[in-house]
Formats: structure tokens, sequence, C-alpha cells
């Protein structure tokens, strides 16, 4: 059942601003907020009118900045059910994550994110040609799957990913930056709920960890998609632009 998105009132948009540091890149990026699960003890979604997520089987773990509980841990069998449902002529999805190992062959996509064969963000396959890569899968307004694939993933490290749709193209980004564009017209096709860490189905699953979902109605620019994922040489030194701090209680 699609979620239904309200509209911020002056109050909620006075709580936002508390919820994010005061610092100017980060508030820009609560315009089109509209679902932001950042496992902070939990998977509940922090805005208004929360989606959320029950937990099959993923526990918690330490985040990136070694802060306990505050990432969720996905072991090839386990996921988060929203209850979202993602229907928007523009948006964008992001999360922090980290890959262990990843599964090869005929249907074996790794997802962090996954609405049917509708809109997915993770790992290809080789039907996809694009085994251990990063893709972003969109179905457009005329019905056709667009798959923006990106390179091959790196082990061990924390990586931020993103995926775009406008009403005429989708991008891939990783780290804060474009790794894939593809034609794509028209609104993400809606059916069921968003699933983390897998596909409605009991399939595709991820093997690593997923951290800060975040779900917007508009598409985000590049500068904004930088911030997003900071900028870092290295896990110790990595900027979170003011967002992460934010989350913790």
């Amino acid at each position: 059942m699609a979620h239904s998105y309200q509209t911020f009132s002056f109050v909620a948009l006075v709580a936002l601003v508390v919820v994010f540091p005061l610092v100017a890149s980060a508030q820009a990026i609560t315009d089109g907020l509209v679902a932001c699960y950042p496992f902070a003890g939990n998977a509940d979604d922090i805005m208004p009118g929360g989606a959320h997520g029950t937990i099959y089987g993923a526990t918690l773990i330490a985040d990136a900045q070694g802060v306990s509980d505050h990432a969720y841990d996905f072991n090839g069998g386990s996921h988060i059910q929203t209850t979202l449902t993602v229907q928007t002529s523009a948006g964008t999805v992001s999360a922090w994550t980290y890959v262990y190992t990843y599964q090869t062959g005929y249907n074996q996509l790794n997802l962090v994110l996954g609405q049917w064969d509708n809109l997915q963000l993770g790992l290809g396959d080789s039907s996809l040609g694009a085994d251990g890569q990063w893709i972003f899968r969109f179905r457009d307004g005329g019905g056709t799957m667009r798959n923006a694939i990106g390179p091959l993933t790196e082990l061990g490290r924390w990586i931020h990913v993103a995926g775009v749709w406008d009403g005429s193209q989708i991008i891939l980004y990783l780290d804060g930056q474009p790794a894939a564009t593809v034609p794509a017209v028209g609104a993400a096709a809606a059916s069921g709920s968003l699933m983390i860490g897998r596909h409605t189905y009991a399939q595709n699953y991820w093997f690593g960890i997923i951290d800060d979902v975040m779900v917007y109605d508009r598409a985000l620019t590049p500068a904004e998609i930088e911030v997003l994922a900071g900028t870092y040489t290295a896990v110790e030194s990595r900027s979170w632009g003011g967002i992460k701090a934010g989350f913790r209680e």
C-alpha cells in the first residue's frame, strides 16, 4: 500500500532543523526528504508519519565511525521491510554501504534497496553482464527496465551509493560522483513496499552493512549528493557533512 507523504508543517520543519545540525549544506538536503532511516538503535523512519521498518534477521552493528548499534549487518538472508512505497516523478535514494562479499550468476543481484523489479540499488549479476558491479535499476513510464551500471565494487570499505531520477534520466552515484547515466522517462512504478537488503521476493540478499538510508521525492543535485557522501580518503578522515552526528542519541 502506498505510503501517504505528509505536507510538512512549520512545526515539523522546526523539528527537522533540530534533528539536523545548523550547517547550511546539511539543511539544504532536508528539502524533499520523505523517509530517513539512520538506524540509531532501531529501524525507525525519523520523518513525520514515519514509514518504520520491520527487522527480519538483520542485527545492529557499529557504524563507520565506530559508534555501536548505529548500522545494520545483513548476512545474506536478512532484510528490513519498510511501509514506504516509492512512486514519484523525480526522486533520490541513498545509503552508506559496506560489502563483505557478493553472489554471482543469473538472477543473483545483491540489493541494498529493492521495490520489486521497479526500483533497485545494489550490485548486479550475470543477466546484466555486471557481476559485482554497482547498479541502479528503474522501470520507466513505458514499462522498460533501465539499468545504470557502474564499476566493480570494492570489498571491505565504506561506500556511499545513490540513485537519482528526474523524469528524463537516471543517475548512479558512488562516493558522491556520477558513475553511470541512462535515459529514462516517467515516474517510478509503484508496487509493494521498499525493502532494505533484498528483493521483494525472498532473493537477491545483501552481504554486508547498510546505514543511513534516505528517500527523497525530488532529484538531488550533484552538489547535494556530494554533501550526503562527504569527502574522504579513508573511513577515519571522512567528513559526514554534519548529518550523522544529528542522528545520535
